[in-house]
């Protein structure tokens, strides 16, 4: 069965239940709240006979003037007579059974019983489901008034009247049951329908078409999984887009040292170049670079999948800093820029990470901003603990990047200088290495201007708990 029939099956059931819950209840109800009525009616009607027979007992002090059939029904016919009996010949609902002499049945029985429930006169005890009236005299009770069991009080009109009832329920719950059918037929269709558009828009995706759009008119659930589903298609368009670019700067990064070593290696060939030491170095140089880049690749795509490997241990970063300081400092002061490494608290910097891992984001960081400063210029490291973290500071001097755009430093393969970065060795995957690495130390890291002029790169780290 499909959703829709599933759905207009579930509502069909809930609402025959809840109609056939609704006509028992409260045709139950109506009936025992009639019943209750017509016997309330009746007690009613035959108080002012109560209180006549209460005058009879107080002004003879005995029930001897009823104790005979005849007297107790000359006193019903000529002090309390009941109302005339129904005319029935207009009435909408069938006569009452006819007696043996083919006339209607006369007047309900009363029934007289003394203080301890005896029978007065000589006549029937009605049985222990009759309706008692207390007769009271003087505050004490003298009596009864006997009524027959509520069944004999109802006759053929309250009965009518009565069905009449229970037939307009009846058909009103069949109304309300019809309605009810319509409704959930309206309803399936209309979630089903948009639970289609979800589902057709889901195989969009599945066949790569992520342009697909649903319109959002509202805030139940169904809008919000839609907006939800267009989020995704979006993201999904964003990262097939990320990984063409990605394929196609990975391949143009590669083939750029690939076709300077053919360069090289077919002039040697062809007696241009000569094949000596230098050139030796130079091709060497070369196969530096696409090693490196290849490494930062292979590294970046274990990163990905959540394979590149961590092994911690509480380390020192003081250590870790004045090691990646004492290789670089030969590099900056080449490069004709001053190098200064700051420190403070060194016995306090201890962070919970892998050190091989923290030496390569620090080497990153410092070969980046001394690859990327101008001569003569400074690069500085500063380390610090505060708040419970250890705080890596790196700053340069000029040239800087506009703010804009220093967000988009840590995207893999982006340069705002392509052409000056491929001359540095920059292939423009060491901030996103750098990333990926305070990501896995759950650390950040920010990009901002330098006060020196160039960028300021902030590393903040949870200090170990020793």
């Amino acid at each position: 069965m499909s959703f829709r029939g599933q759905l207009f099956a579930s509502i069909l059931v809930v609402s025959i239940a809840i109609a056939a819950g609704m006509w028992f209840f409260m045709g139950s109800s109506i009936r025992e709240g009639f019943w209750d009525y017509v016997e309330q009616r009746a007690v009613t009607r035959l108080q002012p006979l109560v209180n006549e027979l209460a005058d009879v007992y107080r002004e003879r002090q005995s029930w001897d003037a009823l104790a005979s059939p005849a007297r107790w029904h000359e006193f019903r016919a000529r002090r309390a007579p009941l109302p005339p009996a129904f005319d029935h010949r207009d009435a909408p609902f069938p006569p009452p059974e006819a007696g043996p002499d083919n006339r209607p049945h006369p007047g309900l029985p009363l029934f007289l019983l003394d203080a301890r429930r005896q029978p007065v006169s000589d006549t029937d005890w009605p049985g222990d489901d009759a309706l008692l009236l207390p007769i009271d005299v003087d505050g004490a009770t003298v009596g009864y008034l006997g009524l027959p069991p509520p069944p004999e009080l109802r006759d053929y009109h309250d009965e009518g009247f009565l069905r009449q009832q229970t037939d307009a329920l009846l058909i009103i719950t069949g109304i309300a049951l019809a309605a009810a059918v319509l409704v959930a037929l309206i309803l399936s269709h209309l979630l089903t329908n948009r639970i289609r558009k979800l589902v057709d828009q889901v195989r969009h995706f599945s066949l790569g078409q992520y342009d697909a759009r649903l319109a959002v008119a509202g805030h139940d659930e169904l809008n919000v999984l839609t907006t939800h589903l267009n989020d995704l298609g979006a993201s999904l368009r964003k990262s097939e887009q990320a990984q063409r670019q990605w394929v196609a700067d990975t391949s143009h990064e590669l083939r750029t040292p690939i076709a300077v070593l053919q360069a090289d290696l077919e002039s040697m060939e062809d007696g241009i170049r000569p094949l000596d030491p230098a050139a030796v170095t130079r091709l060497l140089h070369h196969v530096g670079r696409l090693k490196h880049l290849i490494d930062d690749l292979y590294e970046l795509s274990l990163s990905d999948i959540g394979a590149l490997s961590y092994r911690k241990e509480a380390c020192n970063l003081a250590v870790i800093a004045e090691q990646a300081a004492a290789s670089i400092a030969p590099a900056c002061e080449r490069a004709g820029l001053a190098f200064s490494f700051q420190t403070h608290q060194r016995d306090r910097l201890m962070v919970l990470g892998d050190s091989d891992r923290l030496g390569q984001l620090l080497l990153n960081l410092l070969n980046n901003a001394q690859q990327h400063t101008h001569a003569p210029g400074q690069v500085i490291l500063g380390l610090e603990a505060t708040d419970g973290r250890a705080r890596i500071v790196v700053e340069d001097s000029p040239p800087g990047v506009p703010e804009p755009l220093q967000a988009r430093l840590f995207e893999r393969l982006y340069r705002v200088d392509p052409s000056r970065s491929r001359n540095s060795g920059g292939a423009g995957l060491g901030l996103s290495l750098c990333h990926k690495i305070v990501e896995a130390h759950h650390g950040s890291i920010d990009i901002a201007s330098s006060s020196l002029g160039g960028l300021r790169v902030t590393v903040s780290l949870p200090l170990a708990k020793v």
